[in-house]
């Protein structure tokens, strides 16, 4: 998954009053995206540990603690 520009720009942007250059937008979202895939993979397993095809947001949260 990949984050648009624009939207990583506001979402910095909600967090000061300067201005973000595309570079940052760009790294954070690089970040996001690299930290999401990890989160899912832990979440798919949490999943399968409980006998379970669906991922359920209990499974995000149990990935989010380990």
């Amino acid at each position: 998954m990949e984050f648009s520009i624009y939207r990583m720009k506001q979402v910095l942007k909600g967090e000061t009053d300067k201005r973000v250059s595309e570079d940052a937008a760009t790294a954070l979202g690089e970040q996001m995206d690299e930290q999401g895939e990890k989160i899912a993979e832990r979440a798919v397993e949490a999943a399968k540990e409980d006998g379970r095809k669906t991922v359920r947001a209990e499974d995000i949260r149990k990935a989010l603690r380990n």
